[in-house]
């Protein structure tokens, strides 16, 4: 049930609003910005390096596969949609890991990319730039 329930926020969720808002971003030439983590990386989960939270990760996962569906129906227009990952956060979800990076430090990734002017259309993005599918 934990999985359903991931799936229906993180995925569905996320689906049904892209979907719907999808004609107005296209109309306005505007921008839908997902905030995407290296868990959903294929190639940087499957080195062992990250723990492996199967649920969140996977939701998450299918999450950058919808963008990259959306990016296709972008195409040609002035809109888009990327997804920027702000790296490890301390936040509740992770129960304020010390490890990570505060929810400003965090927040200041996503805000610089998606004010930096640059066309990031159909990307997935982690601080310093790519971050592999």
């Amino acid at each position: 049930m934990l999985y359903e329930k991931l799936f229906e926020v993180n995925f569905f969720g996320t689906f049904e609003l892209t979907r719907g808002l999808l004609p107005l971003i296209k109309e306005n030439e505007g921008i839908i910005l997902n905030v995407t983590m290296e868990m959903a990386s294929l190639s940087i989960l499957s080195q062992g390096i990250l723990p492996n939270s199967f649920s969140y990760n996977t939701s998450k996962t299918a999450n950058n596969a919808m963008l990259v569906g959306f990016a296709r129906e972008l195409k040609g227009t002035n809109a888009q949609i990327y997804a920027v990952t702000p790296g490890p956060t301390s936040t509740d979800l992770n129960d304020h890991h010390p490890l990570g990076k505060t929810t400003a430090e965090g927040a200041k990734i996503i805000v610089d990319y998606a004010t930096d002017g640059k066309w990031h259309h159909g990307e997935m993005l982690m601080k310093d730039g790519f971050m592999p599918w």
